[in-house]
Formats: structure tokens, C-alpha cells, sequence
């Protein structure tokens, strides 16, 4: 037996029936031909939060290809419809280099930024298809025509959500320093950049 989810073995199999696989250690599983994948496997309440990963996965490499780890499939138990999955290019990293931060610096904005890149699925509108998530908030989404509406949405249900923790509109004001100080990249050996974990967006260019 490997252990692996069928679901999850499934889906490894259509991508590579001539393969095997077994666990790897950790998210990890290889394939008796030496490809090594992410995968995670989860609760109902967790669908939403991967859901939203694993397309921002594919926006971000579309967009730039090997900026982030290539999402190999996404889904659910196919029993239970209860126990999501995700599996992706499994992708060794260590913390995120002066060297790397540059050239990640750079492709964030001829590639990830460049209007061209994202027109294939926002077709010109703010926001993204499906909820993501920054840590434990929710950020419910949804496409706008307009920068204006897109941003009082996102701010909304920032508000929205610390409100209902009770917090003050003082403490509510003070949370910068905290968002931008966790980052969600690294370096690989080649000295690239890898993003992972990511909460997708199409935004302003300025914002």
C-alpha cells in the first residue's frame, strides 16, 4: 500500500499511469520516475481556502511561468466530496536571498504586473474569481469594473472582519507593519525566487 489518498493517487495516476508513487516524507510523494510533488489533504473546511490557493497558482504561473510551484490538480474526495486535495511541483527553498529578492523584484513587474499577462481571465475588471485567504482572513472577492469598487470591497471586508474581533478602529490602523513583514517567498538553489502560499488578486498597477 503507499498510503497515498486514492483520490489523490488518481489523479497522480492520469497525469503518469506508467508511474508509481509512494510517500516521500512530509506533503511529499514521488514517482518511480523520480518527479517529486506537494500534496495536501484536508477537511470540508478547508476547500474554500485551497480553492483559492490553487487558483491563484495558476493565474501567478501563467502569468510567470516558475515564479511559483506549477499546480499539478486540484479536488475532492471522490466518495465523500468532503476531503479537498491539491498537488503541485514540489519546490526546495530556503529563505529568500538579497540576490533572489531583486530578481523576484523584477519579474513581479514585467511579468506579473505587465496588463497583457492578466487579460486572458480579468478581461480588463478588478478582483479575482474565487475567495482567498491572507493567513485566517477571508477575502471574499469577486470581479468589479472599477478599481474604486474593487478596493472598497477588499477594505470592507477587512474592516468587516476586525470589527467583529472586537477590535478598535486605532488598533484596526496599526496592522501594516504586521502584513508586510510576512512574506511568502524564497530561494531555491539556482539563487531563483519561489512564491508560495499565494492570495491572488488582479489590482491596480499603483495599489
Amino acid at each position: 500500500m503507499s498510503g497515498i489518498a486514492p483520490s489523490v493517487l488518481n489523479a497522480l495516476n492520469a497525469l503518469d499511469p506508467d508511474a508509481t508513487y509512494s510517500q516521500a516524507g512530509g506533503p511529499k510523494v514521488k514517482s518511480s520516475k523520480g518527479d517529486i510533488f506537494f500534496v495536501k489533504t484536508g477537511h470540508a473546511r478547508n476547500y474554500d481556502h485551497w480553492k483559492g490557493e490553487a487558483e491563484s497558482l495558476k493565474a501567478m504561473y501563467a502569468a510567470a511561468p516558475g515564479i511559483c510551484p506549477r499546480l499539478i490538480a486540484f479536488g475532492d474526495d471522490e466518495e465523500s466530496k468532503q476531503r479537498p486535495y491539491m498537488i503541485s511541483e514540489y519546490k526546495q527553498f530556503t529563505s529568500l536571498s538579497s540576490t533572489s529578492g531583486k530578481v523576484l523584484a523584477k519579474r513581479m513587474a514585467l511579468e506579473l504586473h505587465e496588463p497583457k499577462n492578466s487579460e486572458a481571465e480579468a478581461k480588463g475588471r478588478f478582483g479575482f474569481e474565487w475567495p482567498t485567504y491572507c493567513g485566517a482572513t477571508r477575502l471574499e472577492n469577486g470581479w468589479f469594473d472599477t478599481w474604486d469598487e474593487a478596493y472598497a470591497s477588499l477594505i470592507k471586508t477587512l474592516l468587516d472582519g476586525l470589527r467583529q474581533e472586537g477590535r478598535t478602529y486605532s488598533e484596526i490602523c496599526n496592522l501594516g507593519d504586521q502584513v508586510v513583514s510576512n512574506g511568502n517567498a524564497g530561494s531555491l538553489a539556482s539563487g531563483e525566487p519561489i512564491i508560495f502560499d499565494p492570495a491572488s488578486y488582479y489590482g491596480h498597477n499603483e495599489a
